[in-house]
């Protein structure tokens, strides 16, 4: 039997119902009112209320959360998979090209603002530096997201802030997958001590 992290699951359901909240509005109306409740109409206090309220809670800090789980999960299922003396990059391999599809199919015949595609290709990078230390991985992570967040800063009239997502997205992932590293690393220090 498979054991369930259940912090970690609570987490994760928690990350993907802040995205729906976030994601409602792009289903609904054009994409600009992601930016401006005003363009679609609705001035009134309540929606502007609810989407000052949706910004400061959940917009992108639902998807980080979800990002940074989704790279905690690829070092917890690689920890557990070398401790049985199996293979983990085949069972992740298989993972995100199911993720992959769904995620394909969902952004072709349902709405383009997909996370699976952009998981998956983040974690053929994972790879690459998975093997790598810690230190790189968590350094390489904070650089993404450097590179990703300046801009936004720098050019005052982006109104797309999700142009560098894809960036700030491998960023997250990569930190997180580099602090779940170091968490094993430490955990299997304090066990030979």
């Amino acid at each position: 039997m498979k054991q369930r992290i259940v912090a970690i699951d609570v987490l994760r359901g928690f990350a993907l119902l802040g995205i729906l909240l976030m994601n409602m509005s792009s289903f609904a109306m054009p994409t600009i009112a992601y930016f401006n409740p005003t363009v679609y109409g609705g001035d009134e206090i309540w929606n502007r209320l609810v989407f000052s309220l949706s910004h400061i809670f959940a917009d992108q800090k639902m998807m980080a959360l979800f990002s940074m789980l989704f790279g905690a999960s690829v070092m917890l299922v690689t920890g557990n998979m070398e401790k049985r003396g199996q293979s983990p990059l085949k069972f992740h391999y298989v993972r995100n090209f199911w993720l992959l599809i769904i995620g394909l199919i969902h952004s072709i015949l349902i709405w383009d603002g997909d996370i699976f595609s952009g998981l998956c290709a983040v974690f053929v990078c994972l790879v690459l530096v998975a093997s790598s230390a810690a230190k790189v991985a968590v350094g390489a992570g904070f650089v993404y997201l450097f590179c990703a967040v300046v801009p936004q800063y720098v050019d005052q009239h982006c109104t797309t802030p999700s142009g560098n997502g894809r960036l700030a997205l491998f960023g997250i992932v990569l930190a997180a997958s580099g602090n779940g590293h170091f968490g094993r690393l430490s955990a299997s220090r304090v066990r030979r001590t």
